[in-house]
């Protein structure tokens, strides 16, 4: 399980409602959310479910520590969607008091916690009267201004990860043509089977390497334990965007190299330790072989297109 899954899956198993006396400084929202505020930070605008938010968050009982997320996640804020309160009381509900750069305590009867977390806390003994959330809301955006965001870091990292990869280039004395959406490619073979099109079920042979030559995975070096044929179907969003898109351009029985672009690639998260943040990629790949789909866009003819045609790529998630 993914560090970020940890403490998603940690957040939600204490997303509890509860009710609680207004005593020691303690206020209550409408709905009888028991907090208080820490820091309050200028801003009107709050977010509302649904919203990708960004916060730290530092659970105790009885001034131990249960769980902080800034040690699990290298002290940097873990983003999840912002889920719907599951009881009236639901303490995850309070979130929406706060803008960016506040925090605030937010507190639930050791009773109602255990109650509701469904066998996930120990138990902390007779004296702990309740758990204590300290949360930082560190940013928010709506799905809207999420994927605006998104659009604007990949194509400012495109324009970087270019750089390197022209630099490389010319430090190996290669020249690759390169796709409109940003894949550099070089055909070592040309493949006489079926083209790769949208929605073609395609099997592949595969070395993955990052720039300065390290091997991160591959089927056909059992080393890494697996050497069956890696099955796909193309354009459907099944591989990183960059490996979608320059199959485009083989049919089967081709050979070819990627140079994909971070952004086209793992992006900032990186993948495991084997990948870095912003890591560009390439690939040496073998098209084995290539069956039309059911509803797959199959040319009577073989034909490709050329680089930096008016066609739009396919743009899947990730491999």
């Amino acid at each position: 399980m993914s560090r970020i899954t940890t403490i998603a899956a940690t957040l939600a198993a204490f997303s509890l409602g509860f009710t609680a006396c207004n005593t020691d400084g303690w206020k209550k929202t409408d709905k009888g959310v028991e907090y208080k505020i820490v820091k309050d930070e200028p801003g009107d605008k709050h977010p509302a479910v649904g919203d990708y938010i960004k916060l730290h968050m530092h659970v105790i009982v009885n001034d131990s520590n249960y769980f902080n997320s800034r040690q699990m996640n290298g002290n940097m804020a873990f983003e999840m969607n912002y889920p719907e309160a599951k009881y009236e009381t639901d303490w995850i509900s309070g979130l929406q008091m706060l803008s960016a750069g506040d925090s605030a305590i937010f507190r639930v009867p050791i009773d109602t916690a255990k109650k509701y977390a469904q066998g996930q806390m120990p138990d902390f003994g007779p004296d702990e009267k309740y758990v204590y959330y300290h949360v930082v809301l560190e940013s928010f955006a709506t799905e809207q201004e999420m994927q605006q965001q998104q659009m604007a870091q990949q194509k400012d990292q495109l324009v970087k990860d270019d750089e390197i990869l022209q630099a490389y280039f010319k430090e190996n004395n290669i020249t690759p043509k390169k796709t409109d959406l940003g894949t550099y490619y070089v055909v070592k073979k040309e493949g006489n089977g079926r083209d790769i099109v949208k929605g073609a079920n395609v099997e592949v042979n595969y070395t993955g390497k990052t720039l300065d030559g390290k091997t991160f995975d591959s089927n056909v070096d059992p080393r890494f334990g697996h050497t069956d044929p890696f099955p796909f179907s193309a354009g459907q969003g099944m591989v990183i965007k960059g490996w979608d898109d320059a199959m485009m351009y083989l049919k089967e029985g081709s050979k070819a190299t990627f140079y994909i672009p971070s952004a086209l690639a793992y992006g900032p998260n990186g993948m495991g330790g084997a990948i870095g943040p912003d890591a560009n990629l390439i690939f040496d790949v073998e098209i084995t072989r290539v069956d039309p789909g059911p509803g797959s866009e199959v040319n009577p003819e073989p034909e490709h297109p050329t680089p930096n045609h008016e066609d739009e790529h396919p743009q899947p998630k990730a491999h």
